[in-house]
């Protein structure tokens, strides 16, 4: 027989649960506690992608499950663009640190309006996509700033690391920047010739943070041609070491592996015809430094890289002179201190080349894609970006989408965003009259038409794991709210605020009975 509440029913005959989002927190418990809807309310599902404990997932047309996506359009949809014409900046290189936990961006550039010095500012990506500039800091006056920069954030510490050479003295710097409150930022630290291995080339150098050993790992190389040097930094100066590289490399980036807990750092070698990589690990007090291979890639003017997680492969991508209708990649697997790599080419890109390094490329952990940014050879007005898909050792791209149409836009910098799905892109004008920056959703066919459950617990790509479906209740879920209804946003959380798909109720902090599922 049908159950009913104040003349409404939420059990019928077959025990099937209809309105019960409308029923009280107090009766829901109960309901839980009696065995309806508990008890049976999860099994095995194999994943594909990996799936964080208390993300929603869809169910895809092979049986397995994925993060859903909550989102529409094909393949990327600008949210706004926001731009501060305040500051110029003269172009060599203006470089960013993004803070995921918080939503901000920091800028480093070289202030044409004020005799070239070093300076930064930060911006807070508001939830609506615009950015919100600070007050600009000078961390450098000693001299005119000639040089490029790479920036990384310290995500344990909430201080950005920006690497250049010392106009003054030749030598390898790294400016700290403390931001506590805001988009406030202050000078913490200035660091001048960390190990003292003395002279820096003006390009080549590149850094990436390391989440397991909490440090900020540089690579740089000496005036030479025979030594690079990776340099580790905590509050402080930790640890360095000397590697041969047998070339000056005007060009380089790195990322990190996840997987392997490496760092990587990818190089232009031996006149931009192929692309290197090194494999360095690093310790608590030390840092070490693999054997450099090739990736068999042309690495182009610069060559950007990322990792996706999915797949476990570090993503280089390149634009060679005079080809600009193509875009040459790498696909890199580490093991041990080395790494091993296929290569290819994808057309009809239309991605500019050049020493502007006019393109960037991130992954999105959300849509499990990569994301690039460029500006095309054609129009050197606009800046486009590209969803990218892996598929064994093949890359491909969707069509482009103009997010930026302003002006030429050099030395773009692309990064995402996990909390809120979004990657934040910079540069500069081609003219260098304003500073720019872009916050943009990365999107891919909703997947919220086909959500099914929420996962019980982490589940690596290929693997099965516990999925709760209509009519369970899901306790890896944290921060509720009792009583409240709970919809999925835009990467697979859950949000109080209705987005149009309903997941169920809260019954405490940390147990949401599901109540509608459209799979």
């Amino acid at each position: 027989m049908a159950i009913k509440i104040a003349g409404t029913e939420v059990i019928s005959d077959s025990r099937g649960l209809n309105n019960i989002a409308s029923v009280d927190a107090t009766t829901v418990a109960a309901l839980g506690t009696a065995g309806v809807g508990g008890g049976g309310g999860s099994f095995d599902m194999t994943a594909t992608g990996s799936i964080t404990a208390g993300k929603v997932v869809a169910l895809n047309s092979n049986g397995t499950v994925s993060t859903v996506v909550n989102q529409a359009g094909d393949p990327a949809t600008p949210l706004s663009q926001a731009t501060n014409s305040a500051i110029k900046q003269l172009n060599l290189f203006p470089s960013h640190g993004v803070d995921n936990a918080r939503q901000r961006v920091l800028v480093a550039y070289i202030d044409q309006n004020n005799s070239n010095h070093g300076t930064a500012v930060c911006g807070q990506i508001e939830s609506n996509g615009s950015i919100t500039w600070g007050t600009p800091l000078v961390w450098y006056s000693s001299a005119q700033v000639d040089c490029n920069m790479s920036v990384v954030y310290h995500e344990n510490n909430n201080t950005y690391y920006i690497f250049h050479k010392n106009p003054s003295t030749g030598e390898p710097a790294v400016a700290r920047i403390a931001n506590t409150l805001g988009t406030t930022i202050s000078l913490q630290n200035y660091y001048t010739n960390p190990g003292n291995h003395g002279g820096c080339s003006s390009e080549g150098y590149a850094g990436v943070y390391d989440p397991d050993q909490q440090r900020v790992v540089f690579v740089w190389y000496s005036t030479g041609a025979s030594d690079g040097i990776v340099g580790t930094f905590d509050t402080s100066f930790s640890a360095s070491t000397i590697f041969t590289s047998n070339d000056w490399s005007p060009y380089a980036d790195m990322t990190y592996d996840t997987t392997n807990n490496k760092c990587v750092h990818l190089r232009q070698y031996n006149n931009i015809s192929d692309a290197r990589a090194l494999v360095i690990t690093v310790g608590a007090s030390s840092v070490s430094v693999g054997s450099e291979v090739s990736t068999g890639a042309q690495g182009g003017e610069m060559p950007r890289c990322t990792f996706d997680p999915d797949s476990g492969k570090v993503i280089l991508v390149g634009a060679y002179p005079g080809q600009a209708t193509k875009t040459y990649y790498g696909m890199g697997t580490v093991s041990g201190t080395s790494s091993s790599w296929t290569n290819g080419v994808v057309n009809s890109t239309g991605m500019s080349d050049g020493s502007t390094a006019p393109y960037d490329i991130t992954y999105d952990t959300g849509a499990d894609k990569l994301v690039m940014s460029y500006r095309k050879d054609s129009n050197s007005a606009a800046v486009y970006m590209r969803i990218g898909t892996i598929s064994g050792s093949s890359l491909t791209f969707g069509s482009e989408v103009e997010t930026y149409s302003g002006g030429g836009v050099n030395y773009v910098r692309l990064d995402y965003l996990p909390s809120t799905g979004m990657s934040v892109m910079t540069g500069s004008k081609s003219d260098s009259t304003r500073l720019l920056a872009s916050a943009v959703t990365t999107v891919v066919a909703s997947t919220n038409p086909n959500w099914f459950g929420i996962a019980d617990e982490s589940i690596s790509s290929g693997s099965a794991g516990k999925i709760t479906h209509i009519g369970g209740i899901n306790e890896s879920v944290s921060g509720l709210t009792a009583g409240t209804t709970y919809y999925a946003d835009k990467v697979g959380g859950l949000s109080a605020t209705d987005t149009g798909y309903k997941v169920g109720r809260a019954i405490s902090a940390t147990k949401l009975l599901i109540t509608e599922g459209n799979a």
